[in-house]
């Protein structure tokens, strides 16, 4: 037996595929090291395996004295590095990351974490723990 697709269930067939082979990316950030809260952008919300994406953030510490390039990181904190980028002296920063190409459809966020030796300012160790939640999507 044939079966015809029209037009309309073609369609819906492609969307799905589109759908179902994309990624879904959202920005984290966690305890930066800066008094204001870092924001982090990501030039699209889907993403293919393999793909870049541009990134852009704001209010970050510029680098020295101790503290840190940020680090973007692949869902998690400990996730897989993605990019180090050294924010400019106004806190400014922009990169390309390469989504990973084992990465299965879903919703991921790409987090930022920036170590500061100022106390009270970003983390002053790599064994303090804290949660990406700010700006984390819902599942």
């Amino acid at each position: 037996m044939v079966i015809m697709a029209t037009p309309a269930m073609t369609r819906r067939v492609l969307l799905a595929a589109t759908g179902a082979m994309g990624l879904v990316l959202a920005a984290a950030m966690s305890a930066m090291a800066c008094t204001n809260l870092a924001t982090l952008n990501l030039g699209t919300n889907y993403a293919q395996p393999g793909s870049t994406v541009e990134v852009t953030g704001s209010s970050f510490a510029e680098v020295g004295d101790g503290t840190q390039a940020v680090e973007l990181r692949w869902n998690a904190t400990d996730g897989t590095l993605l990019a180090e980028v050294e924010p400019d002296s106004a806190g400014t920063l922009s990169t390309e990351i390469t989504v990973p190409e084992d990465a299965e459809p879903g919703h991921y966020v790409v987090v930022a974490t920036q170590l500061a030796a100022e106390p009270g300012h970003g983390l002053e160790s790599g064994e303090q723990t804290f949660s990406p939640v700010f700006g984390t999507p819902a599942r």
